[in-house]
């Protein structure tokens, strides 16, 4: 039974971290195309406010990169949380 439990409560939170990321992605590459379709109104607005001109690029390349994966897998991270341990010692009592 505790193995249950914790089963649900790790795929919600994967769920949760996945939708997370996928909102965040998609906040990225919306900016950094909006950038890229408005180049000369981005970098007029940049050196409106004294940003030098190119960093423009470097910041939609930046924008349009994707992220490093973590090392560790959400379980492996789950696991190791005091919260997968306050959790096995809570349902042992049962």
């Amino acid at each position: 039974m505790p193995t249950f439990f914790a089963e649900q409560f790790a795929m919600r939170d994967d769920i949760v971290l996945l939708v997370g990321r996928l909102l965040l992605a998609w906040i990225s590459l919306h900016e950094g195309a909006f950038l890229l379709a408005n180049y000369s109104a981005s970098s007029a607005g940049m050196a409106k406010m004294g940003v030098p001109a190119f960093t423009l690029p470097l910041v939609i390349a930046l924008q349009l990169t994707p992220e490093k994966t973590p090392e560790k897998t959400l379980d492996e991270r789950f696991q190791n949380s005091n919260h997968y341990r306050r959790s096995k010692l809570d349902f042992g009592r049962f």
